[in-house]
């Protein structure tokens, strides 16, 4: 077992705002399952944290848990505050970690976890992360699900080789192309958005167009395209003379 400490002042006779207390407790458990997936992909739930001190005003809290996830959520905080990448970290992990210190727009004055202030150096680290994320007009191959337009259109995309599915905003012109390709896989060509580590596919913006591949269960064996062309006639000295 090991401890992680985490602490909230007001702005007003040092009491920490509820509001502001249950938002930060919701999004600090939000960066543990973050951290922990990093280390643990596709493993179960975040194990267990118990409360093991409380003081009130302040609202300083003690929690009991995961050793490994403590140590990685209190590194990737140090880490971000220098404006140095976390080891596997994405685009929203780093957008998560950011949300830690929403409380001080409002009614708390400090916040502190394992004693490191989530202060506006803090901030300013994680927005120059995110700053460096890339954008660029291209292609991205995967299964497409989750489509949601109550307040923005937008999809989610699984792409190939990641574990985690990203953010496709449409034009609602390309609704029924959509629908029509949901819980298929697909090809999205829009503005992709990169990790800071520039390989990584963070988020898909503006998309373009849409265009749903074949199951591989309905593509033909191998072996029935072998002599699929064995009746067509190969000019030998014509393709020679292209590559000559």
């Amino acid at each position: 077992m090991a401890s992680l400490q985490f602490k909230l002042e007001g702005r007003e006779s040092d009491r920490a705002d509820f509001a502001d207390f249950s938002y930060f407790t919701e999004h600090l458990r939000n960066c543990l399952k973050r951290v922990h997936r990093v280390k643990n992909p596709g493993s179960g739930p975040l194990p267990k944290f118990g409360i093991a001190d409380l003081e009130v005003g302040s609202a300083m809290v003690t929690l009991d848990g995961d050793p490994e996830s403590i140590a990685d959520l209190t590194t990737a905080i140090e880490r971000l505050k220098n404006r140095q990448l976390p080891d596997a970290f994405t685009y929203e992990d780093i957008k998560a970690f950011r949300k830690l210190a929403r409380p001080l727009e409002h009614s708390t004055s400090t916040i502190t976890v394992q004693r490191i202030p989530i202060d506006i150096e803090f901030v300013s680290g994680c927005d120059e992360l995110l700053e460096s994320a890339t954008e660029a007009i291209g292609d991205a191959i995967g299964a497409l699900d989750g489509l949601n337009v109550h307040r923005h259109n937008f999809f989610r995309l699984y792409p190939e080789g990641q574990d985690v599915g990203v953010e496709c905003t449409f034009d609602p012109a390309l609704f029924d192309d959509v629908q029509a390709a949901l819980k298929k896989r697909v090809v999205v060509r829009g503005n992709i958005v990169r990790d800071p580590n520039g390989v990584t596919i963070a988020r898909i913006n503006h998309v373009q167009s849409i265009s749903v591949l074949p199951d591989p269960d309905e593509l033909p064996p191998i072996n029935d395209l072998f002599g699929l062309f064995k009746d067509t006639p190969i000019d030998l000295e014509a393709a020679t003379n292209q590559w000559s």
